[in-house]
């Protein structure tokens, strides 16, 4: 009985730690769900439309490592924020700085190279797109 206890108890804690330690929740998000994605930095906004860019966009997004965090302990600001809205109507939220990120509220260490790819792939495709107005 005892051995049952501590096996069931080891599963629960594993579990938890799955639950808790997961991967970022990009990778759920198919290129094709998604109707549109806006794009802000400090210096220009504009709404990506098209599929090709769409599906790059996501690529960057979802081939980076983030770690989970569990609290927030930098000062608010960014670098890049994003919004992806899906056809379905829903909106996931993220917020990317130098080392870190936020997903719909949850918090993640990120690389540096992040903030780099992103920046680097906003370079590539802001002249295609109008600046939305604030």
């Amino acid at each position: 009985m005892k051995k049952i206890l501590i096996i069931l108890l080891f599963f629960l804690v594993v579990l938890g730690f799955l639950v808790f330690v997961g991967g970022n929740n990009l990778n759920k998000i198919n290129s094709s769900e998604v109707q549109e994605i806006e794009i802000t930095n400090p210096r220009s906004n504009f709404t990506i439309t098209n599929q090709k860019d769409i599906q790059n966009l996501l690529k960057v997004l979802q081939k980076t490592e983030l770690n989970r965090k569990y609290f927030h302990s930098h000062p608010d600001g960014f670098a890049f924020m994003i919004e992806i809205r899906l056809v379905s109507g829903e909106t996931t939220h993220i917020s990317i700085r130098s080392d870190s990120a936020t997903i719909d509220r949850n918090f993640y260490k990120s690389p540096a190279s992040l903030c780099d790819e992103v920046d680097s792939y906003f370079e590539s495709i802001k002249n295609k797109y109008p600046v939305n107005s604030f």
